[in-house]
């Protein structure tokens, strides 16, 4: 190692501990790891996998959350509309599509989309038509109110509408 020098308002780099020992190998120095050191450690992986395992997650499942939380908001769009106007409007499912239609039935655009239909990567299966009365709740073709709550799947998701309430879960 190298002689320590002293030179005018600089300190050395390794300074000799009483025995003359290197202050790395001295008879305090024990090794291993401070507890302040561990617990940056342990901060630093958990910012890192808060930021990192979400990433990870498979983007299929992402983006099939993502449309079931379009669809719910678009039936509840429906719905809405259906009470301000009496009722009759609705959304129909079918296979990889799904539409929202006034009370005469015509496709009507959601808003902010130009086109007349929303189309999904996961589809419906078999055509399903979700019309709701002026109360907000699920009503079939004679406006009459459903025995059963009605449930829309997608994805390996699904969801309910309440026959009593028009809750969309």
């Amino acid at each position: 190692m190298m002689e320590n020098t002293n030179i005018k308002g600089v300190r050395p780099l390794f300074k000799k501990n009483k025995k003359g020992s290197d202050p790395f190998c001295g008879p305090f120095y024990e090794g291993g790891f401070t507890m302040i050191e561990i617990i940056a450690v342990l901060v630093i992986l958990g910012i890192l996998a808060a930021v990192v395992l979400p990433r990870l997650q498979g983007s299929g499942e992402r983006e099939v959350i993502q449309q079931y939380h379009e669809v719910r908001s678009r039936l509840r769009y429906a719905q809405s509309r259906a009470m301000a106007a009496g009722g009759g409007w609705g959304v129909t499912f079918s296979g990889n599509a799904y539409w929202m239609q006034n009370p005469a039935g015509t496709k009507v655009p959601f808003p902010g989309l130009s086109e007349d239909s929303v189309s999904v990567a996961h589809g419906f299966g078999a055509e399903q038509v979700v019309r709701f009365s002026d109360r907000g709740i699920p009503v079939d073709g004679s406006d009459n109110a459903l025995g059963a709550d009605q449930t829309i799947s997608m994805g390996g998701k699904s969801l309910t509408i309440n026959r009593i309430t028009g809750a969309i879960q």
